[in-house]
């Protein structure tokens, strides 16, 4: 059974709730190591959903919001999920700055109900 655009974007939007859930957990407990590493192996499974959702919307979808790096955010995918060994702590972090904020603003643009 094929999803569509529509829920492949609501797919991302949950997604990227999650992760800031998961960063606010990790800034209650900023100084329990073990949480930390919990909170990286979430992030890095939801960074992984978000990249999987994005090979699947369809290229007419992708187009219509040429300023979201499609394709970076695809080779992360590629990266967590076929070389996890040369995936760093610092990559994943850095990842939650600016490029999942813009990724964010862009999809809450489209108007969908998350």
């Amino acid at each position: 059974m094929t999803r569509s655009d529509e829920q492949r974007i609501r797919d991302i939007l949950k997604a990227i709730q999650s992760i800031h859930r998961s960063k606010a957990l990790l800034e209650k407990h900023s100084e329990d190591h073990e949480i930390e590493e919990t909170v990286l192996a979430a992030v890095t499974f939801q960074l992984f959903i978000i990249g999987e959702a994005v090979k699947s919307l369809s290229a007419i979808q992708r187009e219509t919001l040429p300023e979201v790096p499609w394709s970076k955010i695809m080779r992360q995918r590629d990266l967590i999920g076929h070389h996890y060994f040369t995936v760093d702590a610092g990559m994943i972090w850095e990842t939650l700055d600016k490029p999942l904020k813009q990724l964010h603003t862009a999809l809450k643009g489209l108007s969908i109900q998350d």
